[in-house]
């Protein structure tokens, strides 16, 4: 049998070793290629390593061997998504949803899209129920978390925002998460940060001190940066509207320098 194959494959994609991980499930898969444990992990491995293609023929393997597994779903829905194909991906998700609506991954998946499509109440329960029946999410799912912030910022929910903003830095502190709190935290407060990049404009005037204009850099930077991060259309129209206005004040920010010096 294959067990001892698909044992080390899950211990190697635990590590994130996903090559390594791939060799084990192929192993299996040999073996055995009817074998759900070795092509579910296979597939997952093919994912770490951005393989999105061969991941869904894995996925679509799963799938005929048993229709009403809702992982294979949810892997292969994650996979269209990074492939760009947002309608196959999001059809996937709902189906892995119907299959289970109480499979963390499943719920997960579903709620992303969702808020893609802007149903941001319902995205954030789903999100919320996922993260409660399974806190650590496989690799591929991480950005539950964040999509989780996302959807509190919308609602104003700061308290809510701040525990889970804790929770994720505590859970897996990585750059793209940092970088995206940031941004979250800069886009709640942005009126009244407006507010104080203008007052620190008009004393950077005032007083001829270039010093005051790193103020207004430090916000306007980093609010430009959430086109990037942008989950839906409207976000992301939104957010390229106020990246186009980040870019009008750093030339104005440029032209106030060269005026005082």
């Amino acid at each position: 049998m294959n067990n001892n194959s698909v044992t080390n494959g899950e211990l190697a994609l635990a590590s994130r070793k996903f090559k390594k991980a791939l060799s084990y499930f192929e192993e299996g898969i040999s073996q055995s290629a009817d074998n759900p444990s070795a092509l579910e992990g296979a597939a997952r491995s093919l994912i770490g390593l951005k393989r999105y293609s061969d991941a869904i023929v894995k996925c679509q393997n799963l799938v005929q061997i048993n229709s009403n597994d809702p992982i294979a779903h949810v892997l292969m829905s994650f996979s269209y998504d990074a492939l760009g194909d947002a309608v196959a991906g999001r059809r996937e998700a709902q189906t892995a949803y119907e299959i289970n609506p109480g499979s963390a991954d499943a719920l997960t998946q579903y709620g992303y899209h969702l808020l893609r499509d802007n149903n941001i109440d319902e995205a954030r329960l789903m999100l919320e129920s996922a993260l409660q029946y399974e806190p650590h999410l496989p690799h591929y799912l991480r950005l539950a978390h964040l999509y989780l912030l996302y959807t509190y910022t919308h609602k104003k929910d700061f308290k809510k925002f701040y525990q889970q903003a804790r929770e994720v830095l505590r859970a897996h502190i990585s750059l793209r998460g940092v970088v995206y709190i940031t941004v979250l935290l800069i886009r709640m407060y942005w009126r009244i940060l407006s507010l104080i990049m203008l007052a620190s404009s008009i004393l950077a005037l005032l007083l001829k001190n270039e010093l005051f204009l790193l103020v207004p850099l430090a916000f306007i930077v980093p609010r430009g940066l959430s086109v990037a991060f942008s989950i839906t259309d409207r976000d992301f129209q939104r957010n390229a509207a106020e990246g186009f206005l980040v870019l009008v004040l750093i030339l104005l920010i440029g032209f106030i320098y060269y005026f005082i010096r």
